[in-house]
């Protein structure tokens, strides 16, 4: 039976850590306050220069720019990003859901797909699957950069300018709030919305 001394021991420990948890905790909301005001200050500029693309594309010459060029869709590039660890929900789970059923509709259409993937989450759920993937990048989660960003960029406009892939979907969760992120499937190239 443990002893008066040992109890006070034990309690001493668990307000100790009691104390470190809550210190943490203050740190992580900090810092994910921090992200979601920058995210949110760039928004605007985002979906503005959207918009911008999409406008220049609806007036130029589609013949002049490879990245314009409209293709029979045979061949679709597959991009799924997704976080590099777990225990967030169903963040990663409805990305990995939305891709699967995305890629079982190009397989009823006849279309092939290529796969690349961003997140070693998806990496190991295609992995799993036996589902072969041109690219994989991870470690990227929570400290994304600009080089980081023109590589799998650069990639993707190579792919499509040689014309391995006639089309670039990228599918991602689109952040709402912390609560609510909504999957996203999004068209990347050919740039600009396709006319009727």
């Amino acid at each position: 039976m443990p002893t008066l001394r040992d109890i006070r021991k034990r309690l001493k420990a668990i307000q100790s850590t009691k104390k470190i948890t809550a210190a943490m905790k203050m740190v992580a909301a900090s810092k994910m306050r921090k992200v979601q005001d920058r995210m949110l200050n760039l928004r605007p500029y985002a979906s503005r220069m959207v918009t911008v693309l999409n406008d220049l594309a609806k007036v130029a010459e589609r013949e002049i720019h490879p990245l314009l060029a409209l293709r029979m869709k045979k061949n679709v590039e597959v991009l799924v990003i997704t976080s590099d660890k777990g225990l967030c929900g169903a963040f990663n789970t409805n990305i990995l859901k939305a891709a699967n059923k995305y890629i079982n509709e190009l397989k009823k259409e006849n279309i092939e797909f290529t796969l690349s993937v961003a997140g070693r989450k998806a990496r190991d759920f295609f992995r799993r699957r036996s589902i072969p993937m041109r690219n994989s990048w991870h470690g990227l989660s929570g400290r994304i950069s600009y080089a980081n960003a023109q590589e799998i960029a650069g990639n993707l406009t190579e792919g499509y300018t040689s014309e391995t892939f006639d089309e670039v979907v990228v599918i991602y969760n689109e952040f709402k709030s912390m609560i609510a992120q909504k999957v996203t499937i999004t068209r990347l190239l050919p740039v600009g919305v396709i006319e009727a």
